[in-house]
C-alpha cells in the first residue's frame, strides 16, 4: 500500500467493514456468518499482540486523563468511596426479605 499501512491494521478494519453489512456478504458473497466470524477472531488475533505498541505511537498520552488509567489515582477514588456495611442477605436483595419470588 501506497500509505505503509500494516496490512494486519488493513484487515481489521476490512473484516469490520464486512461485519457492518454481514447480511450482504452472506447473500451476496456466499460467506456464512460463521466464516466472517472466523476471519474477525483470526484478524484479531493477529492484531492484539501488537496493541500496546499501536497504542503507544499514537502518542496520546497527555489527552488521556481518566482516573482509571492510573493506579495511583484509582486507588485514591476507591479510598474516597463510603463502604456502607449491613446484615442484609443475598435473599433481601433479590426476593426483598422473606416475601417469595415472583416468577
Amino acid at each position: 500500500m501506497a500509505a505503509k499501512v500494516d496490512p494486519t491494521l488493513s484487515a481489521l478494519y476490512e473484516v469490520g467493514a464486512a461485519k457492518s453489512d454481514s447480511s450482504g456478504h452472506v447473500q451476496n458473497l456466499g460467506l456464512s456468518r460463521e466464516a466472517l466470524y472466523g476471519v474477525e477472531c483470526e484478524t484479531l488475533n493477529a492484531a492484539l499482540p501488537r496493541l500496546d505498541e499501536r497504542l503507544s505511537d499514537l502518542d496520546i498520552d497527555p489527552y488521556c486523563t481518566a482516573p482509571i488509567l492510573s493506579p495511583d489515582k484509582w486507588s485514591g477514588i476507591m479510598n474516597a468511596v463510603p463502604t456502607f456495611e449491613g446484615n442484609a442477605s443475598h435473599a433481601d436483595v433479590v426476593h426483598g426479605g422473606n416475601k417469595p419470588a415472583k416468577l
